[in-house]
């Protein structure tokens, strides 16, 4: 019972169900409590069972038949006047022992819970104050209280149906609202409610549209401006690039030159990365989707900075590569793999070992990448991930660049449903990143 408008209904049902019941439980108290007095039949029947004792004992068996013949004519029953002490009836000598048996003095529950007379055969029994004689009353009901029971459900319909109409009317706008919230947040940045009126959920939706225009206000300004610096940066790059070339071609020590034109085609390769997640970011939907296995998505990308590993003075090492099947883009997971294993390249002391591992574990794939460096303090394990935040005050490329790799990874994985997160081993820092596995 998750949707809203099943609980909604199942409680005002509730509500209905226990009113019932506290209805009928009071009736009883205050039944159970004024239970005798009061009671008209009672008091009738004694009433002419002190006329039929009195015409018995004055007239006769006569004067009791002629009392009994109207009186079982004009009533819905059969009345008799029998001695108590024998159980035989005075007018006709019938034994009535197995009647009076059978028969009751008092009704069995208070009268006003009950809705009607019990329904077939009863037998009433009204002794005299003396002792010496007793009513015998037989009357055919022709319905109990189960028979009027079924009209009080009329009472239920209209109860459901305003419990339905309300259910709905609560339920109906959250179902809008949470449709233009999975809109908004699958990359639909247009969706909005244009609720009108004053009630609350129009204010609700008047704020959740002014949420999303000054989100959609930040969003599209941010990545404006990241593709424009991106454009921008691509011309002085080829420019700078041309210009390696050139002076290469001219000097006698080319190793400057090669120095510059590494660090264009890593800038060159930044500018692509960040307009390639921005353009995925602003249309997640369009994002390139292709089933792939990670593990030699993994293995490429280790083998290919070993080199840079080396350079360094440590080395890669792959313990494990489980298969792990999922889907997305292979060349943002690539790149979002190579901005880690480059990050713990940097920080690892020489000669120590970088340890890869990937490993399968609730339906999540986790690739993690441990160095053996000095760890980043506590307050920054989350900070890490967020553009130009470094563990280091110096931005230079021998310490770490500007501190957009662990950036991009962070929002590479994000556009795949998963996450990036670190923690230090004590010596050296832990990178993993998790993935969902292809369902």
């Amino acid at each position: 019972m998750s949707s809203l408008y099943t609980r909604i209904f199942a409680w005002l049902v509730l509500t209905l169900v226990f009113a019932f019941a506290g209805f009928l439980g009071t009736s009883w108290f205050i039944a159970s409590r004024t239970h005798g007095r009061g009671n008209i039949v009672g008091e009738l029947h004694r009433a002419v069972l002190a006329s039929l004792v009195d015409q018995y004992e004055r007239g006769g068996v006569e004067a009791l038949r002629r009392s009994l013949e109207p009186l079982n004519r004009e009533s819905a029953g059969v009345h008799h006047l029998a001695d108590a002490a024998t159980g035989r009836d005075l007018l006709t000598g019938e034994d009535l022992s197995g009647l009076i048996r059978s028969g009751s003095q008092a009704p069995p529950r208070p009268p006003l819970l009950r809705l009607a007379p019990p329904g077939g055969r009863r037998v009433l029994l009204h002794p005299s104050a003396d002792g010496r004689y007793v009513l015998v009353s037989e009357a055919v009901f022709p319905a109990g209280s189960e028979a009027w029971l079924p009209l009080y459900v009329w009472i239920l319909i209209p109860v459901a149906l305003f419990a339905w109409l309300l259910a709905a009317r609560i339920a109906g706008p959250l179902r809008r609202l949470e449709e233009a919230v999975v809109r908004f947040g699958a990359g639909d940045l247009a969706a909005r409610l244009n609720w009108s009126g004053t009630g609350e959920f129009a204010r609700l939706g008047r704020a959740f549209d002014e949420m999303a225009h000054r989100i959609e206000t930040l969003l599209t300004a941010e990545r404006r401006l990241l593709q424009d610096v991106s454009h921008e940066l691509r011309s002085p790059l080829a420019r700078l690039r041309f210009a390696a070339e050139l002076g290469r071609s001219s000097s006698t020590n080319p190793a400057p030159f090669d120095r510059i034109d590494r660090e264009v085609a890593r800038l060159t390769e930044l500018v692509e990365t960040l307009l390639e997640v921005t353009r995925a970011e602003g249309d997640p939907a369009a994002a390139r989707r292709v089933p792939l296995d990670l593990a030699p998505l993994l293995e490429e990308a280790v083998h290919d900075a070993a080199i840079e590993a080396e350079a360094q003075g440590c080395r890669l090492e792959l313990r494990d590569a489980a298969p792990a099947a999922t889907t997305g883009d292979p060349e943002l997971i690539r790149r979002a793999i190579d901005n880690v294993l480059r990050n713990a390249i940097r920080h690892a002391p020489a000669g120590s070992p970088v340890d890869v591992r990937l490993e399968v574990e609730a339906g999540q794939a986790r690739i993690e990448v441990r160095d053996q460096g000095p760890g980043v303090p506590a307050d920054l394990l989350e900070k890490i991930f967020q553009p130009f935040v470094r563990a280091e005050s110096d931005r230079g490329r021998a310490s770490g660049g500007a501190g957009l790799g662990l950036s991009i990874t962070a929002r590479a994985l994000a556009l795949h449903h998963g996450r990036a997160f670190a923690r230090n081993t004590h010596p050296g820092l832990a990178v993993t990143l998790e993935l969902p596995l292809a369902g």
